[in-house]
């Protein structure tokens, strides 16, 4: 593998980072808001901490897993027709 070629895995995976980190950053309080305004008074448990962590962390690395991964097989092409079609 080229370092061209590892240099636009890496920057295209890297892009990605930024929307799912955005997500999660405002997903959990979003989550936590609904809950809260749909309960309606009643007790409803709450996952402990840990798991929310781990599912945030999760998120984050199975996006840049999977766009590693997209972002592999499409630099199979030539460099020039996968910076042309972004």
């Amino acid at each position: 593998m080229t370092s061209q070629r590892r240099q636009v895995i890496a920057s295209l995976a890297s892009v990605q980072l930024v929307p799912a980190i955005a997500g999660v950053l405002i997903g959990i309080p979003a989550g936590h808001a609904l809950v809260s305004a749909v309960r309606h008074g009643e007790t409803l448990p709450w996952p402990p901490g840990g798991w929310v962590t781990v599912a945030a962390i999760g998120t984050v690395l199975v996006v840049t897993g999977l766009t590693t991964i997209a972002a592999a097989l499409s630099t199979r092409r030539p460099m020039t027709e996968v910076l042309s079609s972004e």
